[in-house]
């Protein structure tokens, strides 16, 4: 954003977003849900160089079966569906 590229972030419904509440009202940055069907529009929408992929849920202490879903729904099939869309839609750089 300092070196005014745009920049398009897709964010989880459930993602908490208060590091980075200061850049939401950019005017070079747009945002996208985190659902499979806003993921293809934010790749259909923008024109895409790249991805990088830089969020991860974490948690210290693992207290129930639940939290454990949680992490791979965000951890492994977020991440599976971003890339699946970058394929699909012939994005070809990542980081």
């Amino acid at each position: 954003l300092e070196s005014n590229n745009k920049v398009c972030i897709i964010v989880r419904p459930q993602s908490n977003t208060g590091r980075i509440d200061s850049l939401l009202s950019h005017p070079q940055l747009k945002i996208y849900g985190g659902t499979p069907q806003e993921m293809q529009k934010a790749f259909t929408e923008q024109k895409i160089d790249s991805v990088v992929h830089l969020a991860a849920k974490y948690i210290k202490h693992h207290s129930s079966t639940a939290e454990i879903e949680e992490l791979i729904a965000a951890n492994v099939t977020f991440s599976a569906l971003l890339l699946e869309t970058r394929l699909h839609l012939k994005v070809m750089s990542t980081s």
